[in-house]
């Protein structure tokens, strides 16, 4: 059978792993939430950036990457990327990184715009990660038809639903996150998944450094440099 990789592209910290677990729910036809304590949350027929299992799946596999679009590493093949703001970003590399709120900034406000330049021309559908918070069901639903999976509202409702951080969080609180995704520096993988609580931590200064870059204002137009 012949598979075809999709890359699920993003900057560390930005929604990766909210995207496939809702995936799991979606393509599992879930009727109950995915336990991500129990379960790996390896969506079905997904892999990482060296595409070892490419062999499992069924058409489509869907491949996790962080790191700066490449040719060599990505090829041409489909690719979603989902973008967030980078001073959201901020205080959860922080923590998953386990340095200083000042030294986060300095490494996001370099390596984030290069980030989203190397993979603005090669996605296929570009997400905000604020637009997927706010409408969800909508955002989501442009994933389904991206992939051209079968759509089906209730579905689609159920599986965003069942990937909230509410229950995320939740769950592994009860009984871990079987994923390998949390830092061993983390206190937890799901932290809060708001949006604007960057800018509750940072100076204006911080603010303006993160977000004066070319590529910032192409995808927040209309965001102002602070709150």
């Amino acid at each position: 059978m012949t598979h075809e990789p999709i890359w699920l592209a993003g900057y560390p910290k930005s929604g990766n792993t909210w995207i496939r677990i809702f995936l799991a729910n979606y393509i599992l036809n879930m009727k109950r939430p995915l336990d991500v304590a129990s379960y790996s949350t390896e969506i079905p027929f997904s892999c990482g950036e060296t595409l070892k299992n490419l062999e499992h799946g069924h058409g489509q596999v869907y491949a996790k990457t962080h790191k700066d679009y490449n040719h060599k590493l990505h090829k041409t093949h489909r690719a979603v990327y989902h973008v967030r703001h980078p001073c959201d970003i901020v205080p959860s590399f922080s923590d998953h990184k386990n340095i200083s709120i000042n030294e986060s900034v300095t490494h996001v406000a370099k390596h984030w715009p290069l980030h989203v330049s190397s993979w603005k021309h090669h996605a296929g559908l570009m997400l905000r990660y604020e637009d997927m918070y706010k409408t969800p069901v909508e955002i989501f639903g442009y994933l389904i038809l991206y992939f051209g999976l079968s759509y089906d509202y209730e579905r689609l409702r159920r599986a965003v639903k069942f990937s909230s951080f509410e229950i995320c969080r939740k769950q592994e609180e009860k009984g871990g996150f079987k994923m390998n995704a949390r830092s061993p520096h983390a206190h937890r993988f799901f932290r809060s998944g708001k949006i604007g609580t960057g800018h509750k931590l940072l100076t204006r200064s911080q603010i303006n450094h993160l977000c004066s870059s070319q590529e910032f204002k192409e995808i927040y137009p209309e965001k102002e440099h602070v709150r």
